[in-house]
């Protein structure tokens, strides 16, 4: 079962194009068929943590913010690179 956050993302990504995910019996197990990778480390990195332990909008919007910096420090690495 997805999480509310999980939901936003199939309902949102790429225009909802993945929204289908949303209707099949094991959502999780559709994404990794979808062969978006991006799609695919959105709905892991919003996954609960457990059973017992729900992800709340904090972690969520952390674990956000996490990814953005950590593409933002590859980007500024690819953007210098010079190549001849």
């Amino acid at each position: 079962m997805l999480n509310h956050f999980q939901v936003i993302v199939a309902s949102r990504y790429a225009n909802g194009d993945y929204q289908h995910v949303l209707n099949t019996a094991n959502p999780i197990e559709e994404v990794s068929k979808v062969g978006d990778t991006l799609f695919a480390f959105l709905m892991y990195e919003l996954a609960d943590d457990g059973q017992d332990m729900p992800l709340d909008k904090d972690d969520a919007i952390s674990r956000l913010h996490n990814a953005i910096n950590d593409i933002n420090d590859i980007l500024s690495a690819v953007e210098a690179v010079r190549i001849k």
